[in-house]
């Protein structure tokens, strides 16, 4: 059965990195590219900067995949930006941990799953 989008993203961003299933990745990662699905970063508790902060990281990496077009990428880094600018993190200094993550003043990365989303990531992948 395949996961809910919205359910997918919410869950990712409300629990550690190290909990993320490729499942959720996946629908996340599919509803940005080929799905039209955008991110309500208004509908995140204010109060868990690190949902905040994991959400806009998890968009930022997946926007970075040439899986969008130009003009969609365009719309959601510009949500992206605006997130980043309002909750303005501090970087994180946590080796081992991929430097986009850091940038959004994160502990934890998605770069384990990163190679599992490969094969949906051509022009060949049917939907």
């Amino acid at each position: 059965m395949p996961t809910d989008t919205t359910t997918a993203f919410e869950r990712l961003v409300t629990h550690d990195f190290d909990q993320a299933s490729l499942e959720d990745v996946k629908a996340v990662a599919l509803g940005l590219w080929y799905q039209d699905f955008i991110p309500d970063f208004t509908q995140l508790p204010v109060t868990n900067l690190q949902s905040q902060l994991r959400a806009g990281y998890l968009v930022d990496r997946l926007l970075r995949y040439n899986c969008v077009s130009d003009e969609r990428k365009k719309a959601l880094f510009a949500n992206v930006t605006a997130l980043k600018i309002h909750l303005k993190p501090a970087a994180s200094t946590k080796p081992n941990v991929e430097p986009l993550a850091k940038n959004w003043g994160l502990d934890q990365d998605l770069k384990r799953l990163a190679k599992e989303l490969l094969p949906y990531q051509t022009r060949h992948y049917q939907r």
